[in-house]
């Protein structure tokens, strides 16, 4: 394999990246490596990192350089780690973050054990036990922090529906699932800016105390039914039970002298094909006696939520 070869390897894997110490592994010495840089067949952009002519400026490329102009022990972390999960998009879905100051927003966040800093487009932390952190994965070429951590980190960080938003993805996905992260939550020290009890306070909502008892309501059905609150007051209740075919159904949320039904989709509607079958038959059966079903789902924002209440009372 010639020289060449052993670059294309290694970066084609990381988003057109590599690091000086990655091709020393491979067993390219110094002289060739500088020779490669000479030649323009490497373009460095970082102390000991280079990427390959052609190869596309993309934020998972940014990324890639952020991590690896830090040493092989650097993670993505915080928001730039749930990103490169797809739990977060690289832009605000809704509207600005206001949790963390305009100078640290969407920054590509780096744990590393060197000295803490930022500069125009990434914030470096630094962290004393990241030589020793065996649970390190790595998602779309570029080494991360583990879910549960990253989860944990940002939860100052987001704003309520969005860190609910971000752990129903994550369980939905399978990513993690609800003990996991409360296991993490209790081994994981405590640290300046890291809300253990506002992440507990959420997960609470995904894990049932015991089979017989139902789940505490959720963050988004808290958020619907203060909408809900402002925008048909006096004209909805909650958890209506309605007699359809010999069937008795339970609707989330329902204005009954309309016969409309407010649906809340939260991570217990996609946790199996047989919740998921059985939804859709209660919908047809809902739909089929007259009623409007409205599903709500995370994602969305107040103003679309309450859009889509308004938009439902259109006969």
């Amino acid at each position: 394999m010639n020289c060449m070869d052993v670059v294309t390897r290694i970066a084609e894997k990381q988003h057109g990246i590599v690091a000086r110490y990655q091709l020393l592994d491979a067993t390219l010495t110094r002289s060739t490596i500088d020779n490669l840089v000479r030649k323009g067949f490497l373009q460095r952009v970082a102390l000991g990192v280079y990427k390959t002519p052609g190869s596309q400026n993309t934020w998972y490329q940014r990324a890639a350089i952020a991590v690896l102009s830090c040493g092989p022990k650097a993670m993505l972390s915080h928001e730039s780690a749930l990103i490169n999960l797809g739990l977060l998009q690289e832009k605000p879905f809704n509207q600005s973050r206001k949790r963390r100051p305009k100078y640290l927003q969407w920054k590509i966040h780096v744990l590393s054990s060197r000295e803490e800093r930022f500069d125009n487009d990434t914030f470096y932390h630094r962290s004393l036990d990241v030589n020793n952190c065996i649970d390190a994965v790595t998602c779309n070429g570029i080494r991360q922090v583990p879910i549960e951590r990253a989860i944990i980190d940002c939860a100052q960080q987001l704003r309520e529906f969005e860190l609910d938003h971000v752990m129903e993805k994550a369980f939905s996905r399978r990513l993690t699932t609800p003990q996991s992260l409360a296991i993490a939550l209790d081994d994981i020290r405590t640290a300046p800016g890291r809300e253990k009890k506002r992440s507990k306070e959420i997960l609470s909502h995904y894990i049932e105390k015991n089979k017989l008892q139902k789940n505490t309501e959720s963050i988004l059905e808290k958020r619907v039914q203060g909408i809900l609150r402002k925008t048909v007051p006096g004209l909805f209740e909650t958890q209506y039970e309605v007699s359809v075919n010999g069937k008795m159904y339970r609707l989330d949320f329902a204005i009954p002298s309309m016969k409309i039904a407010f649906e809340v989709d939260g991570f217990n509607f996609h946790s199996n094909r047989a919740r998921f079958d059985s939804d859709r038959v209660r919908q047809n059966d809902l739909v089929n006696a007259g009623w409007k079903v409205v599903r709500i789902i995370s994602t969305m924002s107040d103003k679309q939520i309450t859009d889509l209440v308004v938009s439902s009372l259109v006969l």
